[in-house]
């Protein structure tokens, strides 16, 4: 069903056609999460390569995401919503949107996690966001 140019894709049902993405951080990590969240394949056209897009790479293939990358696409194999969970350090570097992201995902599917970044992560405000994921169920400590 398409509304206001998006589409509604309900429960067990399948995404399949061809997305372009426009050059940005932010929707490529997104798409990189999707990608690896899904249950097949992905093959990722025009991803932007940037600092934070290599770490958010880096962090899903800690979790056990197989990530392909070639010069004309990247390929993600998606783990089902299944990433390894026991005892994991991920280190997003500088990169607030791979840490706001994971925190959300991984709050949800539960597993023991460490995410953790640079010095200058470590200053930046996520305690609102990490107190609105506990409110909702999510277990950060």
């Amino acid at each position: 069903m398409k509304e206001n140019n998006s589409f509604v894709i309900n429960q067990n049902s399948q995404a399949i056609g061809n997305i372009n993405l426009p050059g940005s951080k932010s929707i490529s990590n997104r798409v990189l999460l999707l990608a690896a969240l899904s249950s097949g394949k992905v093959k990722i056209f025009n991803l932007l390569i940037s600092e934070d897009s290599k770490v958010m790479i880096n962090a899903l293939s800690k979790l056990g995401v197989k990530i392909i990358e070639k010069k004309e696409y990247t390929v993600v194999h998606g783990k089902d919503c299944k990433f390894k969970k026991n005892n994991l350090n991920i280190n997003v570097m500088n990169s607030g949107i791979t840490m706001r992201f994971l925190t959300a995902t991984l709050s949800i599917l539960g597993g023991d996690y460490n995410l953790d970044g640079i010095p200058r992560m470590r200053e930046r405000p996520i305690k609102s966001w990490v107190d609105s994921l506990k409110n909702i169920g999510g277990q950060i400590f």
